[in-house]
């Protein structure tokens, strides 16, 4: 077993997200829905996916 003093908490998605706000109301409704889903892309493990995706978006 591993001790509870060497774990950590999982990842606070609301936390993360929160701290993109600034960001978020900067940017067009359809481009926050683009890059909230290459967050959750790249978290999810498809990296490579979105970085296509981000790539094909800025142009």
């Amino acid at each position: 077993m591993i001790p509870v003093s060497q774990t950590r908490p999982a990842l606070d998605l609301t936390v993360l997200f929160n701290g993109f706000r600034p960001l978020f109301r900067a940017l067009e409704p359809d481009d926050v829905n683009k890059l909230a889903f290459q967050i959750v892309q790249t978290l999810q493990g498809r990296a490579a996916r979105s970085t296509a995706c981000s790539r094909t978006s800025r142009r």
